[in-house]
């Protein structure tokens, strides 16, 4: 987008695709940069206008961002864009009823599907504070629905055989000895919604500590090693014929694009929750990385996500039957490094983090090797902004409604219990 901008004369529509990519990403300032310039350039482009607001709402600025709207509702030229700002915006002042007002009106006018799936969500969310579940998930069911893409449940099981097949404990065996490094980052892994965000955000607000998001950087590293071995066919063929130097190279690379990511801390956090996948390549860049692997009751993990407007890369999350497959095949990756890999790994257990606050913030923070500070504890007072699903949450103290959430959905649930059952 910023290339095609260089191409013309200043464009509201590139700008406000900027900001939103820009959103996405976590960079708010840059974000909230190009969507002024949009709006210098267009006063009245709604979507730009729709996107600041969202930004504002991100950050906790809900006044200026029910300010921002305002007049294009008072003047009847609110559209869908605008109405998901608004309906997010009324769900975090607990205006639950009104977000349900706001999104069933928005949805009577038959919006563009990039619209329609993210009204159907935060309907389901006001549904559902409202205690009327079965509602709520007819919304979620419909959201789902909506640019749902196809999963192969085959073919990812086929993937975790060749992730478990290519780092087995014989070619693991095979591998270069890298030494401990002082300053390996720690890595926190999980399934979406099993409180990544949560334990994240309680490190980060340790001086001595600094996230750095979801980076990608492993897998980009391992999608680019891949290609140079000719291993494209799920993480299968000649990964034991990795030398020293290529690991040498790997580590540095990382090391020197997580600092970019990240302030200067003695602890730095990689919260890529797909690195479940990538232990055994991560053993073999640190030797020891040190894992913080986040777990939550399988049920209400799965459910989140379905009830969550989640990427649709993630095209399993809109499908019970493949929520449960996945989870299913998580787990068993995960036993696979427990029996092979010999890495410090602390798993934290989101029904315990939440039942017994400090004694579990304390086994984390020292686990990353830091002393205590009791500004931990009130994780929810620091200025950061997470970009995850999990923004709002991290908002608020410590809260237990979300344990056993799935429950209420019992009667909808069938395929995911059959799924993780197999």
């Amino acid at each position: 987008f910023k290339q095609a901008a260089t191409m013309r004369p200043p464009d509201a529509e590139l700008h406000t695709l900027i900001g939103r990519a820009l959103i996405n990403d976590g960079s708010f300032d840059e974000a909230h940069e190009q969507l002024d310039l949009a709006l210098a350039i267009d006063p009245d482009h709604l979507v730009a206008i729709a996107s600041k607001a969202d930004l504002f709402e991100r950050r906790n600025q809900l006044e200026e961002a029910l300010a921002l709207i305002q007049p294009v509702i008072e003047q009847n030229r609110d559209n869908a864009p605008i109405g998901v700002a608004h309906a997010q915006i009324a769900l975090s002042q607990k205006n639950d009823q009104e977000a349900i007002a706001i999104t069933r009106r928005h949805l009577l006018t038959n919006p563009l599907d990039t619209f329609r799936r993210p009204l159907l969500f935060l309907l389901g969310k006001a549904l559902e504070r409202t205690g009327e579940y079965d509602e709520a998930f007819e919304a979620y069911r419909s959201g789902n629905e909506v640019l749902r893409e196809p999963f192969d449940a085959a073919d990812h099981v086929a993937r975790i055989d060749g992730i478990i097949a290519s780092f087995s404990a014989e070619r693991m065996a095979l591998l270069p000895k890298m030494e401990p490094t002082d300053d390996t980052p720690v890595f926190i892994i999980g399934m979406f919604r099993s409180g990544s965000t949560l334990t994240e955000t309680i490190i980060d607000t340790h001086p001595d500590a600094a996230g750095a998001g979801e980076s990608q950087l492993i897998r980009r590293l391992w999608d680019s090693l891949l290609i140079s071995v000719d291993s494209r066919n799920h993480h299968q063929r000649n990964i034991h014929e990795l030398k020293a130097r290529d690991l040498d190279r790997l580590r540095t690379e990382y090391l020197d694009g997580i600092r970019k990511l990240a302030r200067p801390a003695k602890c730095v956090l990689d919260k890529s929750l797909g690195n479940y996948l990538q232990l055994g390549f991560l053993t073999a860049l640190f030797g020891k990385p040190r894992i913080i692997h986040c777990r939550r009751n399988p049920i209400d993990t799965c459910f989140s996500c379905y009830a969550e407007h989640l990427s649709t890369m993630h095209g399993y999350c809109s499908d019970l039957e493949g929520l449960g497959v996945v989870h299913r095949q998580y787990e068993r990756l995960m036993d696979h490094w427990r029996q092979t890999l010999d890495i410090p790994m602390l798993e934290i257990d989101y029904e315990e983090l939440v039942a017994d606050q400090e004694h579990q913030t304390r086994r984390i923070i020292e686990f990353c090797g830091l002393s205590w500070d009791e500004e931990c504890l009130r994780f929810n007072e620091s200025s950061r902004v997470a970009h995850t699903a999990s923004y709002a949450q991290i908002r608020q103290p410590i809260y237990k409604t979300a344990v056993s959430r799935g429950a209420k959905f019992e009667k909808h649930l069938g395929p995911l219990r059959a799924a993780l059952e197999g």
